[in-house]
């Protein structure tokens, strides 16, 4: 099965269902519980799946086209993203490419993880070529002058 996912695509969740009904009618599964635990991995979590779609924000609803595209049964579901919210990438993200000016890092691992190792900062600085980076953790972000540059960051 084939899926994709289009940012305008927010458009598409207006509806006066609530959020578990709409999300389970892509659902290959009847099973609630499986609906709920992809919500919650979207944090969407208690009542939360229970509030109407059509009073989501833009960010809420194109986490539903989200949660849709992995209850998809895609072959190979890839969810390219941007986002400020560290909860809600170090909750989805098992696999990290970031881009640098000497090349990519690609490695299959929670985003914590990532950006905890050691080796991966070591690579980082390499492919950067005195670069400014971006330091990334837990909720932060702020720039490392190390030379005139681009900026090199997830």
């Amino acid at each position: 099965m084939r899926s994709c996912f289009r940012r305008e695509g927010a458009n598409q969740v207006d509806s006066n269902d609530r959020l578990i009904d709409w999300i389970s009618r892509y659902s290959p599964n009847d099973d609630e519980t499986i609906v709920r635990s992809f919500l919650r991995r979207m944090l969407f979590s208690g009542d939360e799946a229970l509030k109407p779609v059509r009073v989501l924000f833009r960010g809420e609803r194109v986490q539903c086209l989200q949660t849709r595209l992995m209850l998809s049964g895609a072959s190979c579901p890839i969810l390219l993203f941007t986002s400020h919210d560290h909860q809600l990438v170090a909750s989805i993200a098992n696999r990290v490419f970031e881009l640098c000016p000497g090349g990519v890092i690609d490695r299959s691992m929670e985003f914590d993880d990532y950006l905890a190792e050691e080796r991966i900062t070591e690579l980082r600085d390499r492919l950067s070529h005195g670069h400014v980076l971006a330091e990334i953790g837990a909720g932060t972000a702020r720039h490392v002058p190390r030379a005139r540059g681009t900026i090199c960051g997830s």
